[in-house]
């Protein structure tokens, strides 16, 4: 079971990677400039381009572009170097899959042997004059001279650098799984709609958010769609994201560009989009309850240390009587008919009891929280249960969550402080 379990409170400092570029092998300088000249060509090339297009396809949208570098190991402090930069703003980076040894890139274990490399993804935002710093700083490193200070930092990415791109086409729809669910779910008839989520690239800055919002929203009145949600700021998590809608065909549209290959955003939509996503989430098919348990079961009394946030559970079911603490704050249990509360019912008596065939079996002591965060949804056959499309699974966690550990209005005691493990086993 998916569990979120909450670590003593303690200091730490920045994770500085796993590894660095000490213990890789990586190519000459001039192996490096002949593998990756031509890419920082094509970036700038890609870049006058796209700044040129503007005043025709995206009129008011200032010349920026999303960067994404690709380094072999990691690059401690390099959050730092970007900051340095004018003209770059840092985004974001993640771990990826290590790799394979190959003849530029690889790591040597104990016995001298080639092994994998760990590497690592950095993505930053760059405008007219964050694109002129790195290139002039590529043609400073590649023709061997040394770097401004407060730049030398660079020279370990250039070093370490398997591969810089654009964010594109294919990040912001295949890497999210919309794609391939769209290829499956959407319908024959072009005269229907299709509604999305966009999510984008957190920015600190209210006046560029709203400046994405609204430029969404005018992309999306051009071709017939529009927003059909409030917009989800959350920003202890750097999360910023609508709800869309738009016709089928002009859809379809958008399926023929992405499986050309093409990947330029601004062939449909714009840079600051991170991800689009299917609105549809967490979706939990309604099941048959299974076999009614028959025996006796201990109930739980003491106060709640866990909580479940899933669909709502049967309250009365002879499993969960007298155990559950159950805090609606999304008022969905009048959503719900005879029969349909499978999902959270089922879980909240695997987080009590455990396996019921075990002998023997313990059922815990303390009751258990239960936000319900999940409804039926009355547009499916089945009623599966899920989150509204108008609504954000982020918020609804991210409410749930303040819940437990913050006063409500008017209140000077949060209601749960004692939560330490919060259970969410919806979705895929």
């Amino acid at each position: 079971m998916p569990l979120l379990v909450f670590p003593s409170k303690k200091n730490t400092t920045p994770n500085k990677g796993h590894g660095g570029g000490s213990n890789i092998e990586i190519p000459s300088s001039s192996k490096q400039v002949e593998r990756l000249g031509s890419l920082f060509d094509d970036l700038n090339n890609d870049f006058l381009r796209y700044k040129a297009s503007l005043s025709s396809t995206h009129a008011g949208l200032a010349p920026e572009m999303v960067l994404v570098l690709e380094i072999a190991g990691s690059i401690e402090d390099f959050k730092n170097a970007i900051d340095k930069t004018d003209g770059l703003d840092w985004l974001a980076e993640w771990d990826l899959e290590d790799s394979e040894p190959d003849d530029n890139f690889f790591s040597l274990n104990e016995n001298g042997e080639k092994s994998k490399v760990s590497n690592r993804l950095f993505v930053s935002m760059a405008n007219e004059q964050g694109m002129h710093e790195l290139l002039t700083l590529w043609s400073s490193w590649k023709n061997g001279h040394s770097l401004p200070r407060g730049k030398t930092k660079w020279r370990d990415v250039f070093s370490q650098l398997r591969t810089i791109r654009r964010w594109g086409i294919q990040d912001v729809f295949v890497e999210s799984g919309v794609l391939d669910y769209w290829l499956e779910n959407l319908s024959a008839d072009d005269n229907g709609s299709e509604t999305f989520q966009v999510e984008f690239f957190y920015s600190e800055h209210e006046g560029k958010r709203r400046e994405s919002v609204n430029y969404l929203k005018e992309i999306l009145q051009r071709v017939g769609g529009e927003l059909v949600s409030h917009v989800s700021h959350i920003p202890e998590i750097h999360f910023h994201a609508v709800k869309a809608n738009a016709p089928t065909s002009v859809i379809r549209g958008w399926l023929d560009i992405i499986e050309r290959g093409e990947n330029e955003i601004e062939k449909i939509l714009f840079h600051t989009v991170m991800y689009v996503r299917p609105a549809a989430q967490s979706m939990v098919a309604a099941e048959d309850g299974g076999e009614v348990f028959a025996g006796n079961v201990d109930r739980a009394e003491d106060a709640p240390v866990a909580a479940l946030i899933d669909g709502y559970p049967l309250s009365n079911h002879q499993l969960l009587s007298g155990s559950l603490d159950i805090c609606d704050i999304f008022d969905v249990e009048s959503a719900y008919q005879s029969g349909e509360r499978t999902h959270g019912t089922a879980m909240a008596s695997l987080i009590l009891h455990g396996d019921l065939s075990a002998n023997p079996r313990q059922t815990l002591t303390r009751k258990l929280l239960c936000i319900p965060v999940m409804q039926p949804n009355p547009n499916s056959s089945d009623r599966e249960e899920h989150v509204p499309e108008s609504e954000f699974l982020e918020d609804r966690i991210h409410v749930a969550v303040r819940k437990m550990f913050e006063p409500s209005q008017g209140e000077t005691e949060a209601l749960y402080p004692n939560i330490r493990v919060i259970n969410l086993s919806i979705g895929e």
